[in-house]
């Protein structure tokens, strides 16, 4: 999901300048949904991490982080849909965060901040947006992914405002843009361009006059030259300075004819300049060198040279110094409806004429700030400053120029620049289309409000339906006559109700004919209750005379016992037995038994059969007894009664018999006396010591006559 998040980051739609709409809050909203509200904050952070690569400032994780946990907990704790949620969250936190950020930290100008929090906003919510809807439309299908219908019916129509709203904006905005731009940048090149041969126009004037007096320097005497340089001087004002100087740069005619001191020019020698060596080997006129003026105010004035030649051999030239007040005045009046700088280069690169801003003459152009050159195409480039980390694209953009640059002069000695700033235009288009994003935001709120009141009024109807039917059952068992059924003027609805209807109708008939059984049913096991009431009366007067001792127990517990049985456990009544424990009338003995016996009992419904065990009276005495159990139902309920019969008497007895007859068979087997049992003279019985007196082997002389052993007639 993190990573579907950074790639939707990546590839961002752009809805106009550099105000792009990213895809990653989807992914975002949609890991929230699947794996609750912590993970889904953190997928957040880690997927507008990439803004940093984007907009080079940190500030988005924060936003868009808060975003995901304010929606997760409203939707958590205060059950509001993810859409009205988001909203919420961008008029409460969302603004007010984006403003703080780029207006107090990024020092980003008012108008962007706006149009940056409003652009961020619209992006929150339609990536919500989106997000809900595909996470719903994944469900579809699964009974175990509940969706409710008045949000999806909510989110449907704020669908249908936003989208073909960002639609609109995005494809009429990028058209504006890219006219605003086309416009700027053919402005550019055609202001360029007019200015340009409005400078040659006012060169070539210059230059024609100066080559005219080069022309007939050689043709006429020297004062009459003069005369003639004295009248080109007055007559053209550009001009403040004219001269014929030989070969040697010596000063032949010159207006006007005295200096500041009130000397002669003429004959003055002055050094050879570098750029006579070009005129001597072009013979063209040319642009020299700018030098600053001393005369009057400091500023730049420019040397127009034409060579002399005599029998095309150079032989001096004209010199003429020219004011450039006339270009400044050409160059201000063709910037002056638009915010374009003007510089005006010599031919070392140094400043002749600028409207900068703390620009310096006669210096090398220098920005406020350092930057980079990118060509467009058609001598056009930007240049784009060199910014801080954290600074936005869009307020990059906003400080960058369109540059022109082209060459003027004879010989293209010099070069024009005109740099045309994109903030006018930014600061336009951004206010024109931040006033359309914030109407699509308030339409975008409208709709959500909008869509929430008439989704709730479409559900009204099925909520009321669902209470009404909540325990239908309930309510028609419990006899409610008077149903009050919901109304709809939608036809699906009123069916169902319809429907609803129809079934507490059948539900109704179905009761009353459940409740006229139900009556003969109570009736009938009133009836058996009495008898059964009746018979187990009859048991316990039966069981209460018998002699027989008889208990009942249920749970481990006697519940039950007949007097013959208090008296065989020595309680003076019923109410020393009565819920107390059955093993503890148990000898120790015998416990695990009486446990079994208890559990064949209750899961296989039958009887014990009787068996001897030994049982503890209340005085602590050991009873020896044998114990039959039935299991019956006792008060309604399942029980086991036992019957006992006390044999410790029996056994005592059986006991003493056994000890008696051990003792006599002591006696008969005495090994010194033979003992012999006579009948009708035979032998029944003799013990050990008579046959070993006679030579009998053992229980040979059993059954022998006794005239055998007496042969005497005493035998």
């Amino acid at each position: 999901m993190v990573l579907a998040g950074l790639a939707g980051n990546h590839l961002s739609y752009p809805i106009f300048l550099n105000i792009d709409f990213l895809f990653g809050g989807i992914f975002a909203m949609l890991a929230l949904q699947f794996f609750g509200l912590w993970p889904g904050v953190l997928a957040a952070a880690l997927i507008a991490s990439y803004t940093v690569v984007l907009w080079k400032h940190p500030y988005a994780i924060v936003i868009l982080s808060a975003e995901v946990a304010v929606v997760g907990t409203l939707m958590t704790r205060r059950k509001m849909g993810m859409v009205a949620a988001d909203a919420v969250y961008w008029v409460v936190a969302g603004l007010p965060l984006v403003y703080v950020f780029y207006h107090f930290v990024l020092k980003v100008p008012d108008s962007s901040v706006w149009i940056i929090a409003v652009k961020q906003a619209v992006n929150g919510i339609t990536g919500a947006l989106l997000a809900r809807l595909i996470y719903s439309s994944l469900g579809v299908g699964l009974q175990c992914w509940q969706r409710s219908m008045g949000e999806v019916m909510s989110n449907l129509l704020v669908l249908f405002v936003v989208l073909p709203s960002l639609l609109i904006l995005g494809v009429s905005s990028r058209e504006d843009f890219e006219h605003a731009d086309g416009h700027l940048r053919q402005g550019l090149i055609e202001h360029a361009s007019n200015t340009k041969a409005l400078f040659q126009h006012w060169v070539k004037d210059r230059k024609d006059a100066v080559l005219e007096l080069a022309t007939v320097a050689n043709t006429m005497p020297a004062a009459q030259f003069n005369e003639r340089l004295e009248l080109l001087r007055k007559a053209d004002t550009n001009i403040l300075r004219i001269g014929r100087r030989d070969k040697d740069s010596v000063v032949l005619a010159y207006a006007p004819l005295m200096d500041a001191s009130g000397v002669s020019n003429v004959g003055k020698k002055f050094p050879e300049r570098p750029y006579i060596a070009k005129l001597r080997q072009t013979g063209q006129p040319m642009l020299a060198e700018v030098v600053m003026g001393r005369i009057d105010k400091p500023q730049p004035v420019a040397i127009l040279l034409a060579p002399v030649l005599k029998q095309s051999q150079f032989d001096g030239y004209v010199n003429a110094v020219l004011k450039l007040d006339a270009v400044q005045d050409m160059l201000k009046h063709g910037v002056q409806d638009r915010y374009a700088l003007f510089t005006l280069l010599d031919q070392n690169g140094n400043v002749v004429l600028s409207n900068r801003p703390g620009q310096t003459m006669m210096t090398p152009l220098q920005r406020e700030k350092r930057g980079t050159l990118t060509p467009l195409g058609d001598g056009l480039m930007q240049w784009l400053p060199e910014v801080p980390a954290n600074t936005s694209i869009s307020d990059r953009w906003r400080q960058s120029y369109y540059v022109f640059e082209t060459p003027l002069g004879l010989n293209d000695e010099w070069k024009l620049v005109f740099e045309e700033p994109v903030a006018p235009v930014q600061h336009l288009l951004y206010t024109h289309y931040a006033r359309q994003l914030g109407i699509v935001f308030l339409l975008i709120l409208l709709s959500v409000m909008l869509a929430e009141y008439l989704s709730r009024r479409s559900v009204a109807t099925l909520r009321a339906l669902s209470d009404t039917t909540h325990e239908l059952a309930s309510k028609i068992s419990s006899g409610v006559q008077a149903i009050a059924w919901p109304r709809s003027a939608m036809q699906e609805t009123t069916e169902l109700t319809n429907n609803f209807k129809g079934m507490a109708v059948s539900l109704a008939d179905t009761f009353a004919q459940l409740r006229q059984v139900n009556a003969t049913l109570e009736q009938q096991v009133l009836d058996r209750t009495q008898a059964l009431h009746v018979s187990e009366q009859r048991f316990r007067q039966l069981v209460a005379w018998t002699p027989q001792p008889m208990a009942v127990h249920r749970d481990g517990k006697f519940i039950f016992a007949n007097p013959a049985a208090c008296q065989l456990f020595g309680a003076p009544s019923e109410r020393e037995l009565l819920g107390t424990d059955v093993l503890a009338r148990v000898h120790p003995d015998y416990r695990d038994v009486v446990l079994k016996r208890i559990a064949h009992a209750q899961q296989e419904h039958a009887e014990n059969p009787t068996i001897e065990e030994k049982l503890i009276r209340l005085d602590g005495s050991v009873l020896e007894v044998e114990v039959a159990a039935v299991p019956i139902d006792f008060d309604g309920e399942p029980a086991i009664q036992v019957a006992m019969h006390d044999v410790t008497e029996k056994k005592r007895t059986q006991r003493e018999l056994e000890q008696l007859l051990r003792e006599q068979q002591a006696v008969l087997n005495n090994e010194l006396v033979g003992i012999v049992r006579v009948k009708d003279r035979h032998v029944v019985w003799a013990n050990a010591a008579f046959e070993k007196m006679l030579g009998y082997a053992p229980g040979q002389a059993q059954g022998t006559p006794t005239r055998q052993n007496y042969p005497s007639d005493e035998a």
